[in-house]
C-alpha cells in the first residue's frame, strides 16, 4: 500500500499520525488566501499573443479567464481526471524540461513490466518522435494519456493482474474505471487490441483512439502551464531541479515519489479544477514525504501546489509554518518520528 493510499485511510497509522500530530487550519487559510488573491500564473491575454499558440486558441476561447476546464460533450458522465492529471504532469515534463517521462517513478516501472512488448515499443518511438516538439500537440497527447492509463494500473493493480496480457488487463481490471471508459471507447471502434505487427507502431493512435475531448483538454492545460510565469521563471531557468523525488523510507511504503522539487521546496502538481477542496490532503501528502526523507536528504524548507487548471498558479507555505501547527519542534523531529512509526507499525505489514 502507497503512502497515498496509507493517507487515504482513515485507520491507518500514517493518518492516525498525522491527525495527532497535525493541525494545518492557518496552513489551509494561507492557501486559500493565496489562491484568492495572487494573480493566475499567465493571463489568457498573454497565452493569446503567443505565435506558437494559434491552433489551440479556438479551445482557449470556450474557457473563461480563470480557470480551465475540460469541454465535455453532451451525454458523457465519465471523465478520466486522473489520467489526465498525470497527462499534463508528464506533458510538463517532457515539453519544457526534456525529460523523458516514460523513464520516470511508476511510469519507468510500468512500461518495463509491461505484458506486451510492442506497447513498450510503440511509448519510446512516440516518445523520441514528440520530444523533438516543444508544444504539445495532438499526438504527443495521446501518448501521455495512454501513457497514464497504464500507469494507473500499475499503480492501482496488484502485480499479478498487471503481468496478464493487455487483452486481460482491459477485461478484468474493475478498480479503475477510466480504463473501462477507454476501452468502452476502443470496442465501439470495432478495433483489436492484438498489437503484433511492427508497422503498426506509426499508425498507434489511430488503432487506439482517445476521446477528442480529453486530447484537447491534455493539449490547452499542458500548454498554458507552460507558458506560466513560475514554471518559467523558477523550473527552466533552475538547475536545481529533481524530477519524481523519492525518499530514503519510500521503499518502507512501497513507494512513495513526490512530482518535483525546486530547491528547497517539495511540489505537488494538481489538476483540479476545485483546488479550494484539496488543500488539506495534498499538505498531509507533501508532509509525509518530508517525513518519510529519514536521512534529510532534501533538506525541505517549503512545501508547493502547482495549478495548471488555473493558468499555472503557483502556492505554497513554509515547513516552518506547518510545524508551527505541530507537536514537533523541528524537521528532523518530525522525520524521526515517522521513521519510528513506519519502523514498529507500517513496514511490517509489507514484509
Amino acid at each position: 500500500m502507497s503512502i497515498t493510499s496509507l493517507l487515504k485511510d482513515k485507520n491507518s497509522h500514517v493518518s492516525e499520525w498525522v491527525r495527532e500530530n497535525f493541525t494545518l487550519n492557518k496552513s489551509v487559510q494561507s492557501l486559500t488566501k493565496q489562491y484568492q488573491t495572487l494573480p493566475l500564473g499567465v493571463s489568457p491575454d498573454a497565452v493569446r499573443t503567443l505565435n506558437h499558440f494559434d491552433e489551440l486558441n479556438k479551445l482557449l476561447g470556450q474557457q473563461s479567464d480563470d480557470l480551465l476546464k475540460p469541454i465535455v460533450p453532451p451525454g458523457k458522465k465519465f471523465y478520466p481526471w486522473s489520467a489526465v492529471g498525470r497527462a499534463v504532469e508528464h506533458g510538463l515534463r517532457q515539453s519544457t524540461l526534456q525529460v523523458d517521462f516514460t523513464d520516470t517513478g511508476a511510469m519507468h516501472a510500468a512500461i518495463n513490466h509491461a505484458a506486451v512488448p510492442i506497447l513498450k515499443g510503440a511509448l519510446a518511438v512516440w516518445w523520441k518522435a514528440t520530444a523533438r516538439n516543444p508544444i504539445v500537440l495532438e499526438d504527443a497527447a495521446w501518448v501521455l494519456y495512454f501513457s497514464a492509463l497504464l500507469e494507473n494500473v500499475y499503480r492501482n493493480a496488484d502485480e499479478l493482474r498487471y503481468l496478464q496480457p493487455l487483452e486481460e488487463v482491459f477485461d478484468s481490471i474493475a478498480i479503475d474505471p477510466e480504463w473501462i471508459a477507454f476501452y468502452d471507447e476502443y470496442q465501439k471502434e470495432g478495433l483489436s487490441l492484438t498489437l503484433s505487427d511492427m508497422s503498426l507502431l506509426e499508425d498507434l493512435p489511430l488503432l487506439m483512439p482517445a476521446p477528442r475531448h480529453v486530447i484537447n483538454d491534455i493539449m490547452l492545460t499542458t500548454n498554458v502551464a507552460i507558458e506560466s510565469d513560475w514554471w518559467m521563471r523558477a523550473v527552466l531557468a533552475t538547475d536545481d531541479y529533481i524530477d519524481n523525488p523519492s525518499f530514503a523510507g519510500s521503499h518502507w511504503v512501497q513507494g512513495a515519489d513526490a512530482d518535483m522539487l525546486v530547491g528547497h521546496e517539495l511540489i505537488e502538481v494538481k489538476t483540479t479544477i476545485h483546488p479550494e477542496q484539496i488543500w488539506t490532503e495534498t499538505l498531509k501528502q507533501l508532509i509525509s514525504y518530508v517525513a518519510l526523507d529519514f536521512t534529510d536528504e532534501y533538506t525541505v524548507d517549503s512545501l508547493g501546489i502547482f495549478l495548471p487548471r488555473q493558468y499555472g498558479q503557483k502556492l505554497s507555505v513554509s515547513l516552518d509554518e506547518v510545524l508551527t501547527e505541530s507537536t514537533f519542534s523541528s524537521r528532523r523531529a518530525m522525520q524521526s518520528s515517522f521513521q519510528k512509526l513506519i519502523g514498529e507499525k507500517v513496514q511490517p505489514l509489507f514484509a
